[in-house]
């Protein structure tokens, strides 16, 4: 009676020329229709069944919320099977063509069909990325140790050594998570990198430091000597840390009227710096191990004085005026505490009361220039 009614109600007669046995009809459908006759009084239920068929409402309209949408339906259903295979892709194919006989725009997702994707689109990206992380890797290379070949030869080497790494799992018959390869590959990707410019810096340094001594041992004992005298009178330029001691002439020291410089301190004037101060603090810093010494940029050499001329101090052939720069290339903290007003109380106080402080800084890195000497000449054991 009730399918009857729905089919005279649906205006479907042709349900009654054929068997009403086979006339089928969707559950939600049905359940729509005896809610529907309910609501109007076209079917009378007692109070149980009525708060049944209530429930059994609600129920299809929460199914229809999350199945029905207004420009997508969606239909779940469950696969018995491995979550991955050929046998599972295919089947995973085989709904999307069905689904697009009657839809225009289908989409399939769910876990086979997320390893499925992947499974797609892994070799292909995988390829990729690997081609770009060589590149990368070969750029960073070039420009840490400026080198065309070196690049080249630790990029063959990273990757050989990962693809060996990867290679051992199938070669004893066993598989590997496709995150797990994506997260062990950044991690040997990186240490592998780090690693070779770790070890490949070192072996810079090392073969550097060799072709010194190798340089070193070719030079007969006379070169040896030459050379390192020179560097030691200021025949050549030097580079290293050090310090750097300024002082000035105080600023209410003022010029003789008759143009000499007030060199001694009087009642009116206050003393400034002298040749002589400069050349105590020069010969101070030699005793405490100076390598090379320049006096506003002016290297000091075997040959090169620091004397007064007129109301100049010169250094070498070079006037110079105040702020007196001294430049030291040695051990900094060393210098920095032999020339400190701790270690010389009794020169920092005269300069204090003439009205000059000496300031030191530290440098862990400065270049003086080679002193303008003249061509060095040693002698020779006559053969």
């Amino acid at each position: 009676v009730l399918y009857r009614f729905y089919a005279i109600d649906k205006e479907q007669y042709s349900a009654f020329m054929k068997n009403l046995d086979d006339y089928k009809v969707s559950i939600i459908d049905m359940v729509d229709f005896i809610y529907e006759q309910k609501e109007k009084g076209g079917l009378e239920f007692d109070d149980e069944l009525s708060e049944e068929i209530d429930q059994l409402y609600d129920a299809m309209c929460d199914a229809r919320e999350q199945l029905e949408g207004e420009e997508y339906d969606r239909l779940v259903f469950n696969l018995k099977g491995p979550v991955e295979g050929a046998e599972t892709f295919r089947i995973v194919d085989r709904i999307r063509d069905i689904a697009l006989e009657y839809y225009d725009e289908v989409y399939v997702v769910g876990d086979a069909t997320s390893n499925y994707d992947l499974s797609s689109s892994f070799e292909r990206d995988n390829v990729i990325i690997s081609v770009l992380t060589a590149l990368f890797v070969g750029i960073i290379l070039l420009f840490t140790f400026q080198s065309a070949g070196l690049p080249i030869m630790l990029v063959l080497t990273i990757q050989s050594s990962i693809w060996i790494n990867f290679s051992i799992p199938p070669l004893k018959g066993g598989t590997m998570f496709f995150l797990s390869y994506l997260i062990v590959s950044a991690i040997q990707m990186g240490a592998t990198i780090d690693y070779a410019i770790v070890i490949t810096s070192r072996y810079m340094d090392l073969r550097k430091q060799i072709e010194a001594q190798s340089a070193s041992a070719t030079q007969s004992a006379a070169e040896r000597i030459v050379k390192e005298n020179e560097a030691a009178a200021g025949g050549t330029a030097v580079e290293g840390e050090g310090i750097v001691m300024t002082i000035a002439n105080p600023l209410a020291a003022r010029n003789d009227n008759a143009g000499s410089l007030p060199r001694e301190a009087k009642a009116d004037r206050l003393r400034v710096v002298t040749d002589t101060d400069l050349q105590l603090l020069v010969s101070l810093m030699w005793q405490h191990g100076a390598e090379a010494i320049a006096v506003n940029d002016n290297r000091l050499g075997v040959q090169t004085s620091i004397r007064t001329a007129g109301n100049s101090i010169l250094i070498g052939t070079t006037a110079i005026e105040s702020p007196y720069k001294i430049q030291a290339i040695g051990d900094k903290d060393a210098l920095a505490d032999a020339m400190s007003e701790r270690s010389l109380p009794a020169l920092y106080s005269d300069f204090n009361r003439s009205g000059m402080h000496p300031q030191i800084s530290k440098t862990d890195s400065m270049r003086l220039e080679a002193a303008p000497i003249g061509k060095l000449t040693y002698a020779q054991k006559e053969e």
